[in-house]
């Protein structure tokens, strides 16, 4: 399995993708009897409707912009800023001289101005459109007051604003009153409805004036939760708020658009407010006993609308006494993996009440785990001494901290095998190799700023020692090496597929193949070429299918359509390829390093797919054949994202699948097929939560005859690993850590050699670039 880190080629794609493809112009709209609902439109309706731009470009439809995951709305998401704008102009509006189109794209409040080279115009084919999207709407219901803040107001008239309206997959148009604020009724109609929270709003505001206007900013919020700003004046280290403290207050509602007759303010915690008609949104309060205190404002504009906002702090007691932590472990010592009890329930306050816990559980500088309960459990993978701190903290601020230690006496080793700096590996993968002597690791690794991929074995089957470092011999003029996957051939000798960029533009690559000299890699042959097409190689997958070397790879990409095809070489020895077979056309998308699994009746591949809109996917297709000539029984998953995919055998040869992904929200999952994969069930499982321990990097593999799962914790920035208790991989252990030392990077690849010794290749993200790591088994 190979996996590929390639996060800012694809970031800065995008970014241009946004900034040149998004069409303008016409709006293509809802029937004009809805429209008539929302209010007089007029002229407006009927130039939508018929009038089109000369150069036949139309308004992106809501389902053609990007989306993002978006979450729940809480109490501070209440008013909610445009979360990205992306502004386009028609073909007769250009931007002034002073606007630099990439700051729409990098700044969420970016203004902008229409500059019409025609001067004078009225027609939509002469407006100004700017676009945005809104994603902390989860679970948006009711009435919403939309904000335009202007710098330069525009004429009467001569501003609208859209929303997307999801079901006719078109715009509902409102004209925007001189004060910049309209309340919307019924705002969850407006709202996407798709799996995993793909819920957002979008809303093009739409400028059709002939004089110059700036807008701001778009806002959206609750009308009896307006963009309330209120100042109180502590400090923001809490242990310094002691009693007596004066506490200095302000409130201003910025963008109400009316104007505000009364400020009330409740500053004493007590029922009732005892501040009234206060002139300014202006007040002081002194607070002289120590305690938690929740404070209230409440405004009433001329319009006699009501606006509420309130906030907790703690006032200290200056004569706070400190908690004391007492803590220890279940063991002393003992093998990996080792689980242990950190017991904090001995430790005490004398004056009041210890209400967090804080747990440093490897001693890295990094607090790992906060809780409310005195008990943490714990595994650990890694041997050696290890060192667990707690720090208590008492309702007074008050801080302590305690430390105990475990010693585990055998378990994962990790070595250090790359420290060239700069250098930044963006994929690697590892497999064994076998013939006259003791089978190896090897492994092979990108570095893409440096335009080489280098390869190293180890010197004995456990991964303990390794040798020197060697390039990959080319020929010819190249820019780079990317995405390399090795496989070991039935003679045991290994091979590298790789692209290879040919102008310095990642859809310029073709598909290569390094075989090397011998089983233990000593040297490596020059590389030859498997598909001269322009945008093959990349995301490449090689694994043996039924006894020959087959090649999965990939063209194309979010601006393209993107094709995954599909390489048999017709001998054992990889010497003779075939022509690519198609395995799809997947429309324009991103996706990472698929996968193959050798199945019983022919090969299987998974990879994680994410169009440009709408929801990720898991894809699994199984071949109509063993040479994978024709694919089919597709099987996908809508909003699963797999940005790491690997398959593993079970006892039957069933096809165990094990993905994860990059993200704060990350979990590891698997999922097992049926021998010849064609049957996979429709329940997922997940291995584990998705804090604090989410999954990310992650490969299967087999191990003593148990199914084993590397991956790199997102959150942590650990590299963890996982065993189930049963062949079939149905039942498994707790996580544990394997290394802990730094922030592990993007990439994790596995193998068992022989079947009996675990090594793991990783990276670790230094300020210099990528650190190359390995780890390996000492233990029973």
């Amino acid at each position: 399995m190979n996996l590929n880190s390639s996060l800012a080629r694809v970031c800065q794609a995008l970014a241009l993708t946004l900034l040149v493809a998004l069409p303008a112009c016409a709006v293509r709209q809802t029937a004009a009897p809805e429209l008539g609902k929302e209010g007089p439109f007029g002229e407006l309706v009927r130039s939508v409707q018929l009038e089109l731009p000369r150069d036949g470009r139309q308004l992106a439809k809501p389902s053609e912009l990007l989306r993002s995951i978006s979450t729940t709305p809480n109490d501070i998401d209440r008013v909610i800023g445009g979360a990205a704008c992306n502004p386009t102009f028609s073909n007769r509006v250009t931007p002034t001289a002073t606007i630099d189109l990439l700051r729409y794209w990098y700044e969420a409040n970016a203004s902008y101005s229409p500059n019409y080279v025609n001067g004078v115009s009225k027609s939509l084919e002469d407006a100004a459109y700017g676009q945005y999207w809104f994603d902390s709407f989860g679970a948006a219901t009711g009435d919403y007051d939309i904000y335009l803040r202007w710098v330069t107001p525009p004429a009467p008239g001569t501003a609208f604003i859209g929303l997307s309206d999801w079901d006719r997959d078109g715009w509902v148009w409102y004209p925007v009153p001189a004060s910049g604020r309209l309340s919307v009724s019924d705002t969850q109609r407006f709202v996407s409805d798709g799996p995993n929270l793909f819920n957002i709003l979008m809303a093009t505001v739409m400028l059709t004036g002939t004089e110059a206007h700036e807008l701001d900013y778009v806002l959206i919020g609750e009308p009896t939760n307006p963009p309330m700003a209120v100042y109180i004046g502590l400090d923001s280290d809490v242990t310094q708020n002691l009693a007596p403290r004066t506490v200095d207050f302000q409130v201003q509602i910025p963008l109400a658009g009316t104007e505000v007759k009364t400020i009330e303010m409740d500053l004493d915690g007590q029922p009732g407010y005892e501040i009234s008609d206060d002139d300014d949104g202006i007040n002081q309060y002194e607070y002289t006993v120590p305690g938690d205190y929740t404070v209230r404002f409440r405004v009433t504009d001329e319009l006699d609308r009501v606006f509420n906002y309130e906030d907790s702090f703690t006032i200290v007691n200056p004569s706070n006494q400190l908690p004391t932590v007492n803590v220890s472990g279940s063991v002393a010592s003992g093998p990996a993996p080792l689980d242990v009890i950190w017991d904090a329930s001995g430790s005490t306050d004398p004056d009041g009440q210890i209400i967090r816990y804080r747990w440093n559980i490897d001693a890295d500088s990094d607090w790992d785990f906060t809780t409310t309960e005195p008990e943490l459990t714990c595994s650990y993978g890694y041997e050696g001494q290890i060192f667990c701190v707690v720090e208590a903290q008492d309702n007074d601020f008050g801080l302590d901290t305690g430390t105990d230690f475990v010693t585990i006496t055998s378990g994962w080793k990790t070595k250090l095998l790359d420290t060239t700096n700069p250098q930044e590996i963006d994929s690697l993968d590892i497999c064994q190799t076998f013939g006259g002597g003791p089978s190896k690791a090897v492994l092979a690794y990108s570095c893409y700023n440096a335009d080489r991929i280098n390869t190293i074995s180890s010197m004995d089957s456990a991964g303990v020692n390794w040798n020197s470092i060697k390039e990959l011999a080319y020929t010819g003029d190249r820019l780079g090496g990317i995405d390399p996957s090795i496989c070991a051939l039935a003679s045991g000798t290994p091979v590298i597929a790789f692209g290879e960029e040919v102008s310095d533009t990642d859809s310029n690559t073709v598909l290569k193949l390094a075989k090397a000299t011998n089983w233990a890699a000593d040297a490596w042959n020059a590389p030859i070429t498997i598909d001269a097409g322009t945008g093959t190689g990349e995301d490449n997958c090689i694994e043996l299918i039924d006894g020959q070397p087959s090649i999965v790879s990939k063209s194309g990409g979010i601006s393209s359509s993107a094709r995954l095809h599909y390489y048999r070489c017709a001998d054992a020895m990889a010497n003779s390829w075939g022509s690519a077979q198609m395995i799809g056309e997947l429309g324009p998308a991103t996706f990472d390093t698929p996968a193959l699994f050798d199945g019983s009746s022919g090969p299987i591949l998974a990879v994680g797919l994410t169009p440009p809109v709408g929801s990720s996917e898991l894809n699994i297709l199984v071949a109509a054949d063993a040479s994978g000539t024709a694919w089919g029984n597709q099987t996908i998953w809508d909003g699963e994202r797999a940005d790491f995919v690997s398959f593993a055998p079970d006892d039957s040869g069933k096809p165990i699948l094990a993905y994860g992904f990059d993200a704060q929200d990350a979990v590891l999952r698997k999922v097992r097929g049926s021998n010849d994969g064609h049957t996979w069930p429709g329940v997922l499982t997940d291995l584990t939560p998705p804090s604090p321990r989410s999954g990310g990097a992650c490969e299967i593999a087999v191990w003593n005859g148990l199914p084993i799962i590397c991956f790199q914790s997102w959150s942590s920035g650990e590299l963890m690993a996982m065993q189930s208790m049963d062949t079939q991989g149905t039942s498994w252990g707790e996580p544990y850590s394997i290394w802990s030392l730094g922030q592990t990077g993007e990439l994790a690849s596995m193998t068992v050699v022989s079947g009996l010794f675990p090594v793991i290749a990783f990276t670790s993200d230094v300020a210099a670039g990528s650190e190359l790591w390995v780890a390996y088994w000492d233990g029973p």
